[in-house]
C-alpha cells in the first residue's frame, strides 16, 4: 500500500484503484502495473518493494 500511497503523493496514480483489485495482483502483476513503469521517475521505489516485502516475509 505504501507504493500506491507514493504513487498518489507524486501524482502518478492514473485512477482510483479498489483494494480488492490490487490485493488479488500477484507480486509480478503489482510490479509490472505498478512498480517498473515508474522506475526511472521513482527509483526508490523498486527499493521500498523489496523492503516491504522482506517485512512480510518475517511475520
Amino acid at each position: 500500500m505504501q507504493v500506491l500511497k507514493i504513487l498518489d503523493e507524486k501524482k502518478l496514480k492514473k485512477r482510483e484503484l479498489m483494494l480488492y483489485t490490487v490485493v488479488r495482483l500477484t507480486e509480478s502483476k503489482f510490479m509490472e502495473y505498478f512498480v517498473l513503469p515508474y522506475k526511472d521517475k521513482i527509483p526508490d521505489l523498486v527499493y521500498k518493494i523489496e523492503i516491504d516485502y522482506s517485512i512480510l516475509i518475517e511475520m
